[in-house]
């Protein structure tokens, strides 16, 4: 049996990562879900540096990632994950309760494999990430 790669939550709103994680379970996923409140977090696990340099050198099956975060933002770790030569293929969701046009414009649709969506959708583009992967 193939082992299943994690799910990297990225959100500071203690009750926004528990509805996701709520929403989450509704789906019967069997990753396991690695939850950290910041950019500078989500840049440390994602690159293996600081208290991440030691986990195993796999990259999450997608990126579940905020757009409003304390120290770096969601939009500046989209693009440094779309500029990474080796992370660039995972597929990220930007998540966001704002519904300012400036936020969802700048979110990155263009870039490629990456979704936007409300925190209330988002967990359905996650099961239609799942259901279209190899």
């Amino acid at each position: 049996m193939q082992d299943l790669k994690t799910i990297l939550l990225v959100e500071d709103s203690p009750n926004d990562v528990e509805l996701t994680l709520e929403a989450l379970a509704n789906y019967r996923l069997a990753n396991d879900i690695v939850v950290v409140n910041d950019g500078e977090a989500a840049l440390d696990s994602l690159y293996r540096r600081g208290p991440f340099a030691a986990r195993e050198p796999v990259s999450p099956v997608v990126v579940l990632l905020d757009l409003k975060m304390p120290k770096v933002d969601g939009l500046t770790v989209l693009r440094s994950v779309k500029a990474g030569s080796g992370l660039k293929c995972i597929p990220i969701v930007m998540l966001t309760s704002s519904r300012e046009e400036r936020d969802l414009v700048e979110t990155g649709l263009q870039e490629p494999r990456s979704e936007q969506a409300t925190k209330r959708s988002g967990c359905s583009i996650i099961h239609k990430l799942w259901r279209a992967s190899p």
